[in-house]
This record gives C-alpha cells, sequence and structure tokens, in this order.
C-alpha cells in the first residue's frame, strides 16, 4: 500500500504493471486497470484519485525505484544462476573425478587380482609337476632297485647251480677214482684234473 498526498495506490500483481503506471502518467486522471483495453488478468491496479503534477512526480519515483528493483532482481538472478551453474559444474567436475578416480582403484585391484591368481595357479601347476616328477624318479630308482635284487637274486641262484654243478662233478670223479685205483692211468689223470682244479679255486 503506498499512500500519496491525494489519494492512495494498492499494488497487487507482478510486472506488468509498469505499462500501466506508464499510461496512468500519461493520462494524468483517474485509471482503472479492470476497465479499458488495458485490463490484465493477472494485474489488480487502480488508482482512485484526480492526479496533479506532485502525483505524476511521484508515480515518476515509483516507476524509477521499480527499474531499480526490476534491475538489482535482475542481477541478483543472473547471479544466482552462475552460482548455481558453477556449483552445479564444480559438482559434476568432482563426481567425474571421484567416478574416474573410483573406476582406476577398481581396475588396480582387478589386475593386482588377476595377477596374484596367475601366480598361484603357476605355482600350484610348479608343484604338481614337481610332485609328478618326484613320484616318476622314485617309481624309476625303485624299478631300478628291484632289477638290482632281481639280477643279484639270479646271480645267486645261477652260483648254487654253478656251485651244485661242480661239487657232482667232484663226486663223479672221486667215485670214479676210488674205484679205478690210484696206480692206473686213470687214477692218475684224475688226481692230476683234481690237483689242478683245487688249485685253481
Amino acid at each position: 500500500m503506498h499512500v500519496l498526498p491525494k489519494g492512495c495506490i494498492a499494488l497487487l500483481g507482478d510486472a506488468m504493471y509498469v505499462q500501466m503506471l506508464r499510461m496512468a502518467i500519461r493520462q494524468g486522471g483517474n485509471f482503472n486497470s479492470k476497465s479499458g483495453s488495458h485490463a490484465h488478468p493477472s494485474v489488480n491496479l487502480r488508482i482512485r484519485m484526480r492526479a496533479t503534477s506532485d502525483d505524476r512526480a511521484f508515480l515518476k519515483e515509483l516507476f524509477n525505484e521499480f527499474l531499480v528493483d526490476s534491475k538489482l532482481a535482475t542481477e541478483r538472478a543472473i547471479t544466482e544462476s552462475r552460482l548455481s551453474t558453477e556449483r552445479a559444474t564444480e559438482r559434476a567436475i568432482t563426481e567425474s573425478k571421484l567416478a574416474t578416480e573410483r573406476a582406476i582403484t577398481e581396475s588396480k585391484l582387478a589386475t593386482e587380482r588377476a595377477i596374484t591368481e596367475s601366480k598361484l595357479d603357476t605355482q600350484k601347476i610348479v608343484s604338481e609337476f614337481d610332485k609328478k616328477f618326484t613320484e616318476s624318479r622314485l617309481a624309476t630308482e625303485r624299478a631300478i632297485t628291484e632289477s638290482r635284487l632281481d639280477t643279484l637274486k639270479t646271480m645267486s641262484e645261477f652260483d648254487k647251480k654253478l656251485f651244485r654243478s661242480q661239487f657232482l662233478f667232484i663226486v663223479v670223479v672221486v667215485i670214479v677214482l676210488l674205484s679205478a685205483g690210484s696206480d692206473s692211468l686213470v687214477g692218475r689223470a684224475v688226481s692230476l684234473v683234481l690237483s689242478l682244479i683245487f688249485k685253481g679255486v
């Protein structure tokens, strides 16, 4: 509510009343925004008075104040919009940086995990190879040992058979020698052979 020297003005509405203030200043008389070709549904401006020069000067001052307020409001809106845009840009940049760093960290962790798993797999393969190689070496040594034992057993059996044959041969020779007599030619020959055999043994 604005009190004029010779009346009052009730201003309700938005920036559309500027045009009506201009018309009121030009007309210098009674003006009602609800009547005539200047009516607007979003504006309710009533001037009930006979405008004088002082009233028109006041309306001009009021109009100038409105322009200043409008300018300040526009600048404030531009500043707020710029600040909001800068904050949104900074927030977007920060979120992008955080997302990039998070992606890099996850990639590093995944790479390290893959390398660790690969090392473990390699160690497992080497361990299994060593185990199989050890088993193969032990099997080879066991086979060689068994082969040696079989050879020794065979040689032992051969020695026994050879000793038995030699023993039987000696028994036969002794029997022949005893049956032939020591004075005979055969007895002397057998005695010579036996002496040679025993000397060789």
